[in-house]
């Protein structure tokens, strides 16, 4: 975990991509859709769309991200 490079520019392109079939959390087509739109440019940007994207107690993603 130590070698780990959370600050990968490259990854957080290819997530803004949408192109996550097979990545865990960010396949689905709605979950691409989202992070096309969303672009993040941290970990902590794909950890708070992962959290938002998931629909509220009403059905809906009550919540909108902005950075």
């Amino acid at each position: 975990m130590d070698e780990i490079d959370y600050d990968c520019k490259e990854v957080y392109e290819l997530i803004s991509s949408g192109n996550t079939d097979g990545v865990f959390q960010l396949e689905s087509a709605g979950m691409q859709s989202f992070m096309q739109e969303l672009k993040p440019d941290t970990l902590e940007d794909v950890i708070a769309g992962i959290a938002l994207y998931r629909p509220g107690p009403d059905g809906t993603n009550s919540a909108i991200y902005k950075k």
